[in-house]
C-alpha cells in the first residue's frame, strides 16, 4: 500500500491498482483463542486450555476465599492470626492445599492449616459444598 492508499495488485503480465475507498483492511481472529479489538486495533489471543497446575491454583484460591468468608462470618478482624482446619474427602482440594500450602495460608494469615484433623471447643466451622472450615483466633 502506497501512502495515497493505492494497493497493486498482480504479476508480470497483468497489474491492477485499487484505489482508496475501493477496499476496506480489517483484522479478523483466525481461532477460538483470539478476538479483535474494536475498530481493528489489534487482536488478542488467550489460550483457555486448563492443565492441573492451572485447576489447583484455582482451587487453592477458592480454598483462600472460603476461609476469608468465614473469618468473616466468625466476625474475626481482618488482621487476626488464625489457625485453620480443613475437612474434606475431596482428593484434588487436598492436593490443591498440599502443594499450595504456603500461599493459602499467607493470604489469609493463618499460623497453621491443617487437613481432617479434629476441630477443638474454639473454632468457629462452617460447612461448604466440598468441604467445612473451622477457624480459631
Amino acid at each position: 500500500m502506497t501512502e495515497r492508499g493505492l494497493i497493486f495488485l498482480g504479476d508480470e503480465s497483468e497489474n491492477y491498482i485499487i484505489e482508496k475507498g475501493e477496499y476496506e483492511l480489517l483484522l479478523k481472529a483466525n481461532s477460538e483463542f483470539s478476538s479483535v479489538f474494536d475498530n481493528n486495533k489489534g487482536v488478542v489471543i488467550l489460550n483457555t486450555t486448563l492443565n492441573d497446575e492451572l485447576i489447583l491454583e484455582g482451587l487453592a484460591r477458592d480454598v483462600v476465599r472460603l476461609i476469608q468468608e468465614t473469618r468473616k462470618q466468625a466476625d474475626f478482624h481482618m488482621s487476626d492470626r488464625i489457625r485453620v482446619i480443613i475437612k474434606t474427602e475431596d482428593e484434588k482440594i487436598k492436593e490443591a492445599i498440599n502443594t499450595w500450602i504456603e500461599y493459602i495460608k499467607e493470604q489469609t494469615l493463618a499460623l497453621s492449616l491443617d487437613i481432617n484433623t479434629e476441630i477443638g471447643t474454639n473454632f468457629y466451622s462452617k460447612e461448604y459444598q466440598d468441604l467445612s472450615v473451622s477457624i480459631e483466633r
